[in-house]
């Protein structure tokens, strides 16, 4: 296995990908004013740095990738449930991202051609991701460089002024927007970081790929223009845009490959391209479908926040993790899941509120069985010391 990527490795990997996809949550930034929405995104994407720098840091000595991590904390079955998750998930990121796209090709191509190029960008995705991270690195290496500068020059020719900051504050549901956004990516973080060459590179790469969430989080609230009959500015938007669709599949397979991580690199890649080509076809885009989208989102958030809570205990209490801590933690995931089903529904796929309900319930759940443990420990003490 690679070891030798460095911090500007990561970055660019990260931000290629995961960073301008989070442009999509601009159309709920640009509806508050821009003060507001700054300072509610450094706060939101503080509290994402929070939790990544937790979740990196588990087992970063073993260079183990997010799956082996689950297992070192769930064990076996929350492994197994982590592993469909993440399976599913990965087919419906797929379809969706190809379809969040279309109407952006549509405005360059037109609707004869949009199929066979969506198509096309993912198996080329394929192809390349089977030369693993290094190939996938100099991939990220020539895209951030012109991506970075479009979105640094999009915005002063946007229609929206840079005057317009209004009012500063902050806002609850605006915070939570990145924060939501990103972790269910950033929990599967370590199957990337495990390359790095040095804890310093790992923390450093995460600290800088959060500076470029929020940056093109910034950028997006701008960004507000009609292409026209610019021929030079239509070439450049879609130059970025398929720099952007062909990162974002490499992310979504690589992340997705810790799922066969027994299978040789060429055979597992090649088997996620032609399988998320599948998903695109087959998978309806309908109400049901973001609803298990959304599903998704909710048990891979619960999950991060488990595993935060379950290494902040074993390192403050210095234990090891057996198997009935793993219970325990498994336990908490499932109620967390359970609780944020119960409150999913059509009318709410827009909503935070199955999301912070299921993690509200792990926590309680976790809280009240450690309350419970640690004093029958303390009792027993007491008692055989008499």
């Amino acid at each position: 296995m690679d070891r030798h990527q460095n911090y500007y490795a990561l970055t660019c990997i990260q931000s290629v990908s995961v960073a301008v996809s989070s442009i999509s949550i601009g159309n709920t930034l640009a509806k508050h004013d821009a003060g507001i929405a700054i300072c509610s995104v450094i706060v939101g994407n503080l509290i994402v740095w929070l939790i990544s720098i937790i979740i990196i840091s588990m087992d970063i000595q073993k260079r183990k990738n997010a799956i082996q991590i689950v297992n070192s904390y769930l064990g076996e079955i929350g492994t197994f449930f982590a592993w469909s998750i993440l399976f599913i998930s990965f087919l419906f990121w797929s379809s969706s991202q190809i379809l969040a796209i279309l109407p952006i090709f549509e405005t360059y191509i037109g609707k004869k051609m949009l199929s066979a190029i969506s198509i096309g960008l993912i198996l080329i995705s394929a192809l390349i991701s089977s030369g693993g991270i290094r190939l996938i690195k100099w991939i990220a290496y020539l895209s951030f460089p012109p991506i970075l500068l479009y979105y640094i020059a999009a915005p002063f020719i946007s229609n929206y002024s840079f005057a317009n900051i209004g009012s500063w504050g902050l806002s609850f549901p605006l915070i939570f927007s990145p924060v939501l956004f990103a972790l269910p990516y950033m929990i599967y973080s370590p199957t990337f970081f495990r390359h790095s060459r040095s804890r310093a590179d790992s923390y450093l790469s995460l600290s800088i790929s959060i500076l470029a969430f929020a940056f093109f989080e910034f950028s997006s609230i701008w960004i507000q223009f009609t292409h026209g009959n610019n021929i030079l500015l239509n070439l450049i938007s879609f130059f970025v845009v398929i720099c952007y669709s062909i990162n974002n599949n490499l992310y979504n397979i690589y992340i997705a490959s810790a799922c066969f991580d027994k299978f040789t690199s060429g055979i597992k890649y090649t088997f996620l391209g032609i399988l998320g080509t599948i998903a695109y076809l087959i998978l309806p885009e309908n109400r049901s479908s973001l609803l298990i989208q959304s599903l998704l989102n909710c048990y891979i958030i619960n999950l991060g926040i488990v595993l935060w809570i379950a290494f902040l205990v074993q390192f403050l209490l210095r234990g090891k993790v057996h198997a009935k801590e793993k219970n325990i933690n498994l336990l908490c995931w499932l109620v967390g899941c359970f609780v944020s089903t119960f409150f999913t529904n059509e009318a709410r796929l827009d909503s935070s509120f199955p999301i912070l309900t299921g993690v509200s319930a792990s926590t309680i759940c976790f809280l009240f069985i450690l309350f419970i443990e640690e004093n029958l420990w303390a009792t027993e003490k007491l008692l055989n010391k008499r």
